[in-house]
C-alpha cells in the first residue's frame, strides 16, 4: 500500500504504510529508505534525516542513500 500511495504522489499516507512495514520488518533497509523518502517529500525532514542515517549506517557504500540524505539536509537548510 505504501507503493500505491507513493505512486499517487501521496507521501504522507505512503510514509505511514512504510512505517508500519518497517515495524514488522525492521531489517528491511529498502523499506527504511522508502520511508525516509516519503517523510522528506511530506516535509518531515528531521525524521527523514534520522532514517537516512540509519539506512546509510547499514549500507555505507550506497551512494543513493547518501545523496538523499544530502538533499534532506539541504532542504532543511543544513548545507
Amino acid at each position: 500500500r505504501g507503493d500505491q500511495h507513493r505512486d499517487k504522489q501521496e507521501p504522507g499516507p505512503a510514509a505511514e504504510w512504510y512505517a508500519a512495514a518497517l515495524d514488522a520488518l525492521p531489517g528491511r533497509n529498502d523499506v527504511r529508505v522508502q520511508l525516509a523518502n516519503m517523510l522528506k517529500d511530506s516535509g518531515r525532514l528531521a525524521e527523514a534525516r534520522t532514517h537516512y542515517r540509519v539506512a546509510l549506517a547499514a549500507d555505507p557504500g550506497n551512494a543513493d542513500i547518501a545523496l538523499q540524505l544530502g538533499r534532506a539536509l539541504k532542504m532543511g537548510g543544513h548545507l
